[in-house]
C-alpha cells in the first residue's frame, strides 16, 4: 500500500509528459514520412543534371501561373464562400491574409492549417468559432469536390492508365463524393436528416448555397486545375511532351491521394504516385524531376514569396478574440 501511494504521484506527473511526447511524435510524423519517401526515391535518382537543364523561361511561366492562381484566384474563391456565409470582407484584405496563410501554415502537419485559418477568420471578423470553422471547412470541401470533378472529367477521356482497377475504384469514389456535393440538400431531405444537419451546419442546407453551387464549383475547378497545368509545364521544361489527356486523366487522382494527411503537404507521396501512375509516359528520372518542380512551384514558392504578408497574418492569429458578433445570416 505504501509503495503504491508513493508511486502514484509519479505516475500522475508522467501522464501529461507521455501525452506531450505522443503529441510531438504525431506532429513530426508527416515530416518524417515525407523525408523517408523522398530519400528512398532520390536514392536511385542520378539525373540531377536533368533538373539544372530545365527550360528557365517555361519554369518562370509556371511560377507566374501558380502564384497568380493560388493567390489571386484562391482569394477570390474564398471571398465568394465568405459572402455566401454572410461574412463581408474586402477583397484586398482577404488577398493579403490569404497570401500570408501560405507561410503561416506550411509546417502544420495532418492538414491542420484549417485550424489556423478558422482562428484567423474568427479573430479578424469577430464571428463565433463555429461559424468560422464551418466556413473554412466548406471551402476545403469545395476544393475536394472540385478535385473529384476533375477525376470524373478525366476518366471520361478514356486514357489507358497504369493500375486500371485501382484507378477505377478511385473514380467511382470521386463520382459519389461529387454527387453528394451537388445533391446534398436533396439527399438530406430525402433521408429526413435536414433538421439534424441544420443543427451542425446552416451553410450545408442553405438555399442560397444551392443557387451558387455550380458557380463555386467552377471557381474551385479553375483553382485545382492550376497544379495540373504546372505539372504539364514542368514536364515541358524538361523536354518531355506528356500527352495532355494522360495528365487530365491521372494527375487529379495523384492530387486526391496526396491530400491524405500521412505526409508533409504531400511531399514524397506525390513523387511516388507520379512514378507509379505515370510510368507509361514518364521515365523514373523524369517523373522525379517533374514532381520536385511541382513541389517547388506549387507549394514552396507561394510560401516563400508570401513572407511579406506573414506579419499581418500572424497578428490576426495571435490576437485576443473580441466579443463575437451575432452569427452571420445565411439564407435557408
Amino acid at each position: 500500500m505504501t509503495d503504491g501511494a508513493m508511486t502514484s504521484p509519479a505516475k500522475t506527473e508522467n501522464g501529461p509528459a507521455k501525452r506531450q511526447g505522443r503529441g510531438n511524435v504525431a506532429r513530426f510524423l508527416p515530416l518524417v514520412i515525407s523525408i523517408a519517401l523522398l530519400v528512398w526515391l532520390l536514392w536511385g535518382f542520378q539525373s540531377y543534371a536533368l533538373l539544372w537543364r530545365a527550360d528557365k523561361l517555361v519554369l518562370a511561366a509556371a511560377l507566374a501561373l501558380s502564384l497568380g492562381v493560388i493567390w489571386f484566384w484562391g482569394a477570390y474563391k474564398w471571398r465568394a464562400v465568405l459572402r455566401l456565409s454572410g461574412i463581408e470582407w474586402r477583397y484586398r484584405e482577404v488577398l493579403w491574409v490569404w497570401i500570408g496563410l501560405g507561410p503561416a501554415t506550411l509546417f502544420m502537419p495532418f492538414q491542420t492549417g484549417i485550424i489556423a485559418q478558422a482562428i484567423l477568420l474568427r479573430n479578424a471578423r469577430r464571428i463565433p468559432a463555429a461559424a468560422a470553422f464551418e466556413n473554412i471547412g466548406y471551402d476545403r470541401f469545395l476544393n475536394l469536390a472540385a478535385t473529384c470533378g476533375l477525376i470524373v472529367l478525366g476518366a471520361g477521356l478514356g486514357y489507358a492508365v497504369a493500375l486500371p482497377q485501382f484507378t477505377r475504384a478511385i473514380v467511382a469514389g470521386a463520382a459519389l463524393l461529387l454527387l453528394l456535393f451537388l445533391l446534398d440538400p436533396l439527399i438530406f431531405r430525402g433521408l429526413g436528416l435536414i433538421k439534424f444537419v441544420r443543427r451542425f451546419s446552416r451553410l450545408a442546407v442553405s438555399r442560397e448555397l444551392a443557387k451558387q453551387k455550380i458557380r463555386l464549383l467552377f471557381l474551385a475547378l479553375i483553382y485545382q486545375s492550376c497544379e495540373i497545368a504546372v505539372m504539364y509545364l514542368a514536364c515541358l521544361s524538361l523536354g518531355v511532351a506528356v500527352p495532355v489527356r494522360a495528365l487530365l486523366n491521372v494527375y487529379p487522382i495523384i492530387m486526391l491521394l496526396s491530400y491524405v494527411p500521412v505526409s508533409f503537404h504531400g511531399f514524397g507521396t506525390r513523387e511516388a504516385l507520379v512514378v507509379l501512375l505515370l510510368s507509361d509516359v514518364l521515365r523514373f528520372d523524369q517523373a522525379i524531376s517533374a514532381s520536385l518542380i511541382v513541389d517547388a512551384i506549387s507549394y514552396v514558392a507561394p510560401a516563400l514569396f508570401g513572407l511579406f504578408a506573414l506579419p499581418r497574418t500572424l497578428r490576426l492569429l495571435v490576437a485576443r478574440p473580441k466579443p463575437a458578433q451575432n452569427a452571420p445570416t445565411i439564407g435557408g
